[in-house]
């Protein structure tokens, strides 16, 4: 009898607590992170769609231009070994010709 007497007080404190931060401050959910990757030919096909070099495409991604050849001589997925260069990828393929050239022209 004592335990259903505490269970149900827990239960009552539980969904006190719950109205109580319900009303104080909204709920943030962070969206998880979303999955990134591209291949080698997407490597090829967005550096030479943007009219780059594999110097320029490797300065705009903040790497060196030998990741840059590599990246492109890999088949399938690749493997990036920093999540701030997926990222960097990752925006980089959602820039126009214009943006890239003129984020390499103010570096």
């Amino acid at each position: 009898a004592n335990l259903r007497r505490e269970m149900s007080e827990l239960q009552k404190e539980v969904a006190r607590l719950r109205r109580e931060l319900g009303k104080s401050a909204p709920a943030v959910q962070e969206e998880p992170a979303q999955r990134f990757w591209i291949s080698g030919k997407g490597v090829v096909t967005l550096r030479k769609r943007m009219g780059l070099t594999q110097a320029d495409f490797a300065a705009l991604a903040d790497v060196s231009t030998q990741s840059v050849v590599k990246w492109e001589k890999t088949a399938g997925k690749i493997p990036f070994r920093q999540e701030k260069t997926a990222a960097r990828m990752q925006q980089i393929r959602g820039m126009t010709k214009r943006e890239a050239v003129a984020q390499l022209g103010s570096e």
